[in-house]
């Protein structure tokens, strides 16, 4: 008996330091970028806070969290606000800086190969090629970790 394809409904989202890959529920919903508000004594990866949907949410630059120069704001930003995986937390969502619409994808798990680029970044997970193209497997479990160690919780706007 021939074993079934297994499909991942992903959403490939474009950065600085490459193609960031997502499960499809792991990101809400994709908007325009807005400058956010700023956070005193705030790390320099956070860039502030925005409104969302009626709630402050926090945004970050995924690249900066890595290491990597904050990307030059343009005209083609937008944001991914991103599901936490932590339903116990005060923190249900937060905000990625992004470089145009993401690419809906679905992956047949067998195409998904291992990058010879190691992933040396806790918020990495792993480098890998889909369809020949490097992609990078954010860890969201420490990129929400980062995320609450700033203290933000998401707020209701009055």
């Amino acid at each position: 008996m021939a074993k079934k394809t297994i499909f991942i409904h992903s959403q490939l989202l474009t950065l600085e330091v490459g193609q960031l890959i997502l499960p499809n529920t792991a990101v809400a919903e994709i908007i325009h970028y807005s400058d956010p508000t700023p956070v005193d004594d705030s790390p320099e990866w956070l860039l502030g806070t925005m409104e969302w949907r009626g709630i402050r949410i926090p945004l970050m630059s995924l690249e900066q969290a890595m290491g990597d120069n904050v990307p030059a704001r343009n005209a083609n930003n937008h944001i991914a606000i991103i599901n936490c995986l932590d339903a116990d937390s005060a923190l249900h969502f937060y905000g990625i800086v992004t470089i145009g619409l993401p690419r809906l994808i679905n992956i047949d798990e067998k195409k998904i190969m291992p990058s010879t680029n190691e992933a040396n970044n806790p918020l990495v997970l792993s480098n890998v090629l889909i369809n020949e193209s490097e992609s990078i497997i954010p860890n969201l479990d420490a990129i929400e970790a980062l995320v609450k160690e700033t203290g933000l919780e998401n707020s209701r706007i009055s």
